[in-house]
């Protein structure tokens, strides 16, 4: 289906941002690529679920899709920033 406006043009949809990969979450063995947003995202989620005592099943969108990673008090974390910045469109350029 073609949207079109009230003056009859084609619709355009709307630009994407492309997103920039630019931090690494390190986390029990694994690596996750993600947007420094997404990465303080997740940074506050964890450090709320620690401060309150409990552990709790925090989302990390990034990359590959989305992972539920549990954190407690005794769980250890890192996000470090990747030396060379990684667009959505270099990703995409390596995997298809």
């Amino acid at each position: 289906m073609t949207l079109q406006s009230a003056d009859g043009q084609r619709a355009r949809s709307p630009r994407r941002r492309e997103k920039r990969w630019t931090v690494t979450v390190h986390y029990g063995g694994r690596c996750f690529v993600a947007t420094a947003e997404m990465a303080k995202i997740f940074a506050n989620r964890a450090d709320a679920a620690v401060s309150s005592g409990r552990s709790e099943l925090v989302p990390l969108s990034h990359r590959d899709g989305v992972e539920l990673l549990l954190i407690g008090a005794g769980t250890r974390y890192t996000i470090v920033e990747l030396d060379e910045p990684d667009s959505q469109a270099d990703s995409a350029r390596r995997t298809g």
